[in-house]
């Protein structure tokens, strides 16, 4: 037995592997009979399927999502360096009078 709340503190990997499991039951589950009892078993059992398959549908999104935005992150900082570079090329091709009225207007 395990909680709703646990299966959110299970890692991708085990979720896919217990969707799994509970997929396979319920292709599995035969019925003889339709009798209320059968009926009820296969609720429940497409009840579990679907809450962990909501719950890793979620993470997985959720892991898209901080892989693209990680992705973003690393672009921009890329940029900010290439910028930075630019400004202290600028900087550098400066003449010496130039960088000294920088220097003497920040004093």
């Amino acid at each position: 037995m395990i909680t709703v709340e646990d299966l959110w503190d299970l890692g991708i990997v085990t979720l896919d592997k217990l969707a799994v499991k509970l997929y396979k039951e319920l292709q599995e589950s035969n019925h003889d009979s339709f009798i209320e009892q059968t009926v009820k078993k296969d609720e429940v059992l497409q009840l579990q399927f679907d809450v962990v398959k909501h719950i890793l549908d979620v993470k997985v999104s959720e892991s898209n999502e901080k892989k693209k935005q990680l992705a973003i992150k690393a672009q921009k900082d890329k940029l900010l360096e290439l910028i930075q570079e630019k400004k202290e090329s600028e900087l550098k091709s400066l003449s010496v009078e130039d960088l000294e009225k920088q220097l003497a207007s920040l004093e």
